[in-house]
């Protein structure tokens, strides 16, 4: 594998190139992927909370989701 170019620093998705076994792809990433995210009150150490839950108490805590970074590869395809 050769990365041939790379950058997150540019806007949009893609972020460089690599070549793999002589085939390129384009390095792409975005916020894709969904989490689960706890949230907790603010006088609540984030460790205290989750071993209160563990032990069947929830005082406050509340659950979202959010959309976290993904990163893949897609082919480069040339039209001839």
């Amino acid at each position: 594998m050769t990365v041939e170019s790379s950058s997150v620093d540019r806007p949009g998705g893609e972020c460089g190139v690599v070549d793999i076994e002589g085939l390129k792809y384009h390095i792409c990433r975005a916020k894709r992927v969904r989490q689960r995210v706890a949230i907790v009150p603010a006088e609540q150490h984030l460790i205290a909370a989750a071993v209160n839950q563990s032990m069947g108490s929830s005082d406050g805590i509340t659950w979202t989701w959010e959309f976290d970074n993904a990163a893949w590869v897609e082919p480069m395809i040339e039209d001839h």
